[in-house]
């Protein structure tokens, strides 16, 4: 049992790791802030905070697993705060 112990605080720890390195990433490019504006599409969201769309979209999509962020489920993706 101590092994299984051992592996669920080290998968926690990882997980910890990743929840807020995403949220840190999301904050520094002020993501949060400019949805506050309203919602937009990645593209329009990467050409406001000047980064690269693709790049963008995986961090949106990984705020949304956080809860952070929903997508709303229109023919063009969206974000909403």
């Amino acid at each position: 049992e101590a092994g299984a112990s051992d592996l669920s605080f080290t998968v926690d720890l990882l997980s910890g790791f990743r929840q807020s390195a995403v949220l840190f990433a999301a904050v520094n490019l002020g993501v949060f802030d400019r949805l506050e504006g309203g919602p937009a599409d990645a593209a329009t969201l990467a050409k406001d905070l000047s980064c690269h769309a693709d790049a963008l979209e995986r961090l949106l999509d990984a705020c949304a697993g956080l809860g952070e962020r929903e997508r709303s489920r229109s023919l063009r993706p969206r974000w909403a705060s």
